[in-house]
C-alpha cells in the first residue's frame, strides 16, 4: 500500500516536472538580434523601426534609410544639401 502511494507521487511529480520543461523550452526567451527589416526574414513580422523625419521636408522615413548629417536626418541627398528649411 505504502509502495503504491509512493509511486502515485513519483508520477505525479514527474507529470509536474515534464510540463515545466515544457513550457521552459516552449516560452524561452530569444537571444538572437532582430531580423533585418530588409531581408525576406524580417519583412511583415512585426519588425519596428524608428522613424525620423527629414528636415527639410519633414517626410517620415526608417531611420536606416534616411541620410544623417550634423544631428540631422534627409530623405535624400538634394535636401541634405539644402540643409534644413527654416
Amino acid at each position: 500500500m505504502l509502495s503504491q502511494i509512493l509511486l502515485v507521487i513519483i508520477i505525479i511529480l514527474a507529470l509536474i516536472g515534464a510540463r515545466s520543461v515544457y513550457h521552459w523550452v516552449l516560452h524561452k526567451p530569444r537571444e538572437s538580434p532582430p531580423p533585418d527589416p530588409d531581408s525576406a526574414e524580417g519583412l511583415g513580422r512585426g519588425y519596428a523601426e524608428e522613424m525620423v523625419p527629414c528636415a527639410h521636408c519633414g517626410l517620415f522615413l526608417a531611420r536606416s534609410r534616411a541620410i544623417q548629417r550634423w544631428k540631422r536626418y534627409y530623405c535624400c541627398h538634394e535636401h541634405m544639401q539644402q540643409g534644413p528649411r527654416q
